[in-house]
């Protein structure tokens, strides 16, 4: 089974995004830009983000979110993702 192929089945992956901090000491904010420009934005737990750079208030940095692949499609190369927690606009999926 290749990598593509894997990647179908459920298998936990980071993708970039920009992190702030959120409300509470244990939650981050990630907007995470879609293929087509859009941006989802979602709080998510602090343990599953990767921040690349130092959390200021305020400021956002470079980072990377876990996701939950559910779908990808080898024509477009795109995924269909699981979030660790709903965005405000369109829930876990993305």
């Amino acid at each position: 089974m290749n990598e593509v192929d894997r990647m179908a089945n459920g298998k936990m992956i980071t993708i970039p995004c920009l992190v702030s901090s959120g409300m509470f000491s244990t939650e981050r904010q990630v907007v995470v830009q879609l293929s087509n420009g859009q941006e989802i934005d979602a709080l998510v737990d602090h343990r599953s983000v990767i921040v690349e750079g130092k959390l200021e208030p305020g400021k956002s940095v470079p980072g990377r979110v876990s996701v939950a692949v559910v779908h990808f499609d080898k024509k477009t190369k795109t995924a269909l993702v699981d979030l660790p927690q709903g965005s405000f606009s369109k829930g876990p999926r993305i």
